[in-house]
């Protein structure tokens, strides 16, 4: 069942993935589908984790890339 709950969990883990980018513990990090209804039951502003990271990293500009073999 999808909650709140899930959806703060899933916002921990990428701000937590972010804080070891930025301190320099890893060189870089992947991401999941997140799930936006989870993020939207746990009053979350941020539609999903594009628009996260973009604020948490300050970027100016941000793109959404996917990769898929054939």
């Amino acid at each position: 069942m999808l909650s709140a709950e899930a959806g703060r969990a899933a916002y921990d883990a990428i701000c937590s993935a972010v804080r070891d980018t930025l301190d320099g513990r890893v060189s870089a990090i992947a991401t999941a589908p997140v799930n936006k209804l989870g993020f939207s039951r746990a009053g979350l502003r941020w539609k999903g984790h594009t628009d996260l990271l973009a604020d948490l990293t300050r970027a100016p500009r941000v793109a959404m890339m996917f990769w898929s073999g054939r």
